[in-house]
């Protein structure tokens, strides 16, 4: 077992303002991205440029009775109380309704355009470059954002372009197409921009990211020379940045407090890279230097043995690291997930159960979790329950999601068909909407236009892996075989813990004949959970019919452990018995 933590961090607000997780002079990292208001606001900002570095605008319209209330409260410099009303843990944590909220990460620029704190601003996309496609799809959102469709746009280069807000220019453009600024300059930095391939997408990289941390902070340090104040947000508890890149958060404070890109989170993502990117990794990631970076050494070392099946030793590395620094308790949430892909539902209620131990409460967050974990179960008296409360708090589309999927194990299909078109008429660009629409129309037996909304989700969410999963196994089960383990394979690459992706990855090779990619999957299945006599018994078959007999006939007598006189394990090991010469024979 890999152990790093000899001392606990002490992780509390290190200024005045409420959600700065660090600062040092004018260096703030804050874990959600709407401490950025007040940060602003108690430095007496006033007519400033922003260059806001992110795969989102951040700037979404607020309505005008939330910006009076918010005047007030900033005049009082009442902080506090403007922190409780816009920061995400109040709503997660069923203290204030999300409808209540002043503002959030998705809008806390927008009251400061309408107050003057920002004249200029540049939001700066992950894209390497933006076509006309593109182009259209952001010019489109931005009228929907604010709510003003009558907004005009200037084309500024091939890679930006401008328009008016208020008394604030906008201008979208590139990193590469970013101009040099003045001295005094907003710099204002979300991790996820180096985890998505482009704006405004549901999907994360995997693997080499698009851009690298220190070549960014190098570029931004000569374009935007000598800011007045830099704020990171990490954006971790929003779900825009995956828990193994927290430390990318703390790479990017290191460089602007210190001068210097950190090695040990240059290190850090050496190791990420390689593990998302599914090459071998024997080793941990090495000590770091920094005991700001324990919690994340903590983290991925328990994640490279979960890869490996190691369980056991692997989970309470990632509780220590939840420990060294509460911004990875959402990483026992994600654990919660992998269990149910893996069939544990208990094991999903132990992990719930210490984040919600470790958060003291309760959260939707962890309410969801439990939700799924209950339909994992067929407890659907207690899905039902808590999905109710969870639209009763608040009618997301994770949440509505979640109701429909109760409906559906109930089989009130067509109820929960209403949902999701309800869902998909209102985000036309949420993929997880589309795939359930799917699985719905599915359980109607309208395979068509469940091939039709799975193909869309996929287009939407490319890592949705259950949407490429249950594409594959309907493509396989129509004979498609070559595109149906392209997809299974996709799925399987997204969610390596999933058992039920293992063996119908392993059945669709099995049907194409090849036999020993089938075996890896079924034994890779079987690792996970061997006690599921399909597996073991699907097993059985490719070995036999990929020529090793002994083998699957001993795979067969493990089957028939599991499910004692199961005819047809009976006569496929008689078979290869009487194949093999053998005399004995189980009748």
């Amino acid at each position: 077992m890999w152990i790093y933590a000899a001392t606990t961090l002490i992780w509390a607000s290190s200024a005045d303002l409420p959600g700065v997780t660090r600062c040092t002079n004018n260096v703030y990292l804050v874990e959600n991205h709407s401490s950025c208001f007040s940060i602003w606001h108690a430095r007496n900002i006033k007519g400033a440029t922003l260059v806001h570095i992110d795969a989102h605008e951040d700037c979404r319209y607020v309505a005008p009775d939330k910006l009076e209330t918010l005047g007030r409260l900033t005049a009082e410099r009442n902080y506090a109380e403007i922190f409780r009303q816009s920061d995400l843990e109040y709503s997660f944590r069923y203290q204030l309704k999300p409808d209540k909220s002043l503002f959030d990460i998705g809008n806390y620029i927008y009251p400061c355009i309408m107050d003057g704190t920002v004249s200029r601003y540049y939001w700066v996309v992950p894209e390497k470059t933006i076509d006309e496609n593109k182009l259209v799809f952001l010019q489109e959102h931005l009228r929907a954002a604010y709510r003003t469709p009558s907004l005009v746009f200037s084309s500024m280069t091939n890679n930006s372009f401008s328009f008016m807000l208020s008394n604030c220019t906008i201008i979208v453009t590139t990193l590469d197409s970013l101009p040099q600024q003045e001295k005094g300059t907003l710099l204002d930095i979300d991790t996820d921009f180096f985890l998505f391939p482009c704006s405004l997408t549901e999907s994360h990289i995997r693997g080499d990211l698009l851009w690298d941390p220190p070549t960014v902070c190098e570029l931004l340090t000569s374009r935007v020379p000598a800011p007045s104040v830099i704020t990171i947000a990490a954006s971790v508890s929003g779900g825009y940045l995956p828990v193994a890149y927290r430390f990318l958060s703390d790479g990017l404070f290191g460089y602007y407090a210190n001068g210097t890109y950190p090695t040990d989170a240059v290190n850090l993502l050496k190791v990420v890279t390689a593990m998302l990117s599914y090459h071998p990794i024997e080793l941990p990631p090495p000590r770091p230097n920094d005991q700001v970076f324990l919690a994340a050494c903590e983290h991925i070392a328990g994640l490279m043995l979960m890869a490996k099946g190691e369980e056991k030793t692997a989970v309470p590395l990632i509780e220590n690291a939840a420990r060294l620094n509460p911004a990875y308790s959402k990483a026992l949430l994600d654990m919660a997930e992998a269990f149910l892909s893996m069939g544990k539902p208990k094991r999903a209620h132990a992990m719930i159960d210490k984040f919600e131990q470790l958060t003291t409460c309760e959260t939707s967050h962890s309410s969801a979790a439990r939700v799924r974990a209950y339909l994992v179960e067929k407890n659907l008296e207690k899905a039902d329950k808590l999905s109710l409360k969870l639209v009763e708090w608040e009618r997301s589309p994770v949440f509505l999601i979640l109701r429909a999927g109760v409906l559906t194990e109930h089989g009130l299909l067509s109820e929960a068909i209403d949902i999701y078109r309800e869902i998909v008429n209102k985000h036309s660009d949420n993929g997880t909407a589309f795939y359930n629409l799917g699985y719905a129309l599915a359980r109607q037996g309208k395979i068509s236009e469940a091939v039709d909304n799975y193909r869309l989700a996929i287009r939407l969410k490319p890592d949705l892996a259950i949407a490429h999963e249950n594409l594959g196994y309907i493509l396989m089960s129509e004979g498609k075989l070559e595109e149906a383990v392209s997809h299974l394979n996709n799925a399987a690459a997204l969610n390596p813990f999933n058992i039920s992706t293992l063996n119908n990855l392993g059945l669709a090779l099995t049907r194409q004949n090849r036999f020993k990619e089938s075996i890896t999957c079924y034994e890779a299945a079987i690792k996970l959970d061997p006690e599921r006599p399909s597996i073991q018994a699907n097993l059985a078959l490719a070995l036999i019919n990929s020529g090793r007999i002994s083998d699957g006939i001993e795979r067969c007598k493990k089957a028939l452990e599991l499910k004692p006189d199961w005819p047809e394990v009976i006569n496929l090991m008689n078979e290869a018995k009487r194949k093999s010469g053998y005399q004995e024979s189980i009748r």
